[in-house]
């Protein structure tokens, strides 16, 4: 530590009004974002508006540790903070993608929602403290520990860079299959479109700083980490487009992905009992996927791409009748009885017979599997995948 007592840890004097500037743009996106998220209620969105307050109190700090650049402290603090918040923002369009997924139809991804959040956010809480653990040691103050901090933060903005990558082929495939199975354009693709720019700005953030660190050898070598123009243009620039894009397009504007306990939706059902007025439809307990939904999936699209929604396992048909009695029916008329004299239909036939009558099969097929009420040899049933899978009816 007393080597390297006068050593500038930046390799230049950072400038404190653009400090300054950076700190109180970010405390405002950091108001705006916390704002927008309690009146619409989207917790899911907690995450990135952490991240946009760290910015906010990195560019303080590192206001204050101008005036004495070799403050190990400071310089620990304020590189953490603008380090580690990008980690958070990108763990928001993992908890995004996943409930988008989950109203416009988990078939069309390559894993399903529950999976794909846990997955990418599994990631990220790996590459956040791979990175802090690198950080911390990059900054400790002592230079021969320097290029091992550098190694370790590498190794986390690799690991960041490659997951994200991938989790935007994952949304580019997801909509791919969507439009192709005739999904239209509408609010959901609007929805990737904004999630596209944050992914492309934080990659580009995130190539930066992988570069930076590995073209120094210290503290105040490499010519990425001794010039302060290109940090605040590669850096700070990215992300604080990636918040403010977000104030303009946040996903809340296209999907219903609140925790919002009353949905006002356009009840369409093709049966004489359809009321024409649209209809509250109260929450209820709904597992989908092994996650709670809200009472509500999507059943339909109008030509404007809005979603239209349906009443869910706990609403019974017009006339009365249970959705388990809806199921037992129509495995009965399209299917035949197996060898114990069980009714039983394969998922291809149910799929196509019930299009009009039976809302979210997927989803009240395994409803029923784990109520026992029907048996079948899949864990997600998908088209055309499953079309031949045998649905049987165990229940009474």
């Amino acid at each position: 530590m007393a080597g390297n007592k006068h050593i500038n840890l930046y390799g230049y004097t950072p400038s404190k009004p653009l400090a300054i500037v950076a700190g109180v743009l970010f405390a405002i996106t950091f108001f705006a974002h916390l704002g927008f998220m309690i009146k619409r209620r989207s917790w899911y969105w907690i995450a990135f508006t952490i991240g946009c307050a760290m910015e906010s109190i990195g560019y303080f700090v590192r206001y204050a540790s101008s005036s004495n650049p070799e403050s190990v402290a400071t310089y620990a603090i304020q590189s953490l903070m603008v380090i580690l918040a990008p980690s958070l923002m990108a763990a928001s369009h993992y908890m995004v993608f996943g409930r988008m997924m989950r109203q416009v139809g988990e078939q069309y991804s390559l894993v399903r929602a529950s999976r794909v959040t846990k997955i990418f956010v599994a990631l990220d809480v790996v590459s956040f403290l791979i990175q802090g653990g690198g950080g911390g040691i990059q900054a400790s103050g002592n230079s021969s520990s320097a290029n091992t901090g550098k190694y370790v933060l590498i190794v986390g903005f690799a690991l960041q860079l490659v997951s994200f990558a991938i989790f935007g082929i994952f949304t580019v495939i997801y909509r791919f299959r969507a439009r192709k199975d005739g999904v239209p354009t509408g609010p959901w693709t609007k929805c990737l479109a904004a999630l596209y720019t944050g992914i492309v700005l934080i990659l580009i953030r995130s190539v930066y700083r992988m570069v930076e660190f590995s073209s120094s050898t210290g503290y105040n070598t490499g010519y990425l980490l001794t010039h302060e123009a290109l940090y605040y243009v590669l850096e700070a620039l990215p992300i604080f487009a990636v918040t403010v894009f977000y104030l303009l397009c946040h996903p809340a504007r296209y999907l219903n992905l609140s925790s919002n306990p009353n949905v006002t939706a356009h009840y369409n059902d093709n049966s004489n009992n359809s009321p024409n007025s649209d209809l509250a439809l109260q929450t209820s307990e709904y597992k989908y996927g092994g996650q709670s939904a809200t009472g509500y999936q999507p059943r339909d699209w109008d030509p404007q791409g809005t979603l239209l929604l349906r009443p869910t396992l706990s609403q019974p048909r017009a006339d009365g009748c249970p959705p388990w009695q809806q199921q037992q029916e129509a495995i009965a008329t399209h299917g035949q009885p197996n060898a114990s004299s069980q009714p039983s239909c394969t998922y291809g036939v149910l799929f196509d017979k019930t299009a009009n009558t039976l809302e979210a099969l997927n989803g009240t097929l395994r409803a029923a599997k784990r109520q026992k009420k029907v048996a079948f040899d899949a864990e997600l049933l998908m088209m055309p995948k499953d079309k031949d899978v045998v649905v049987v009816w165990i229940g009474e």
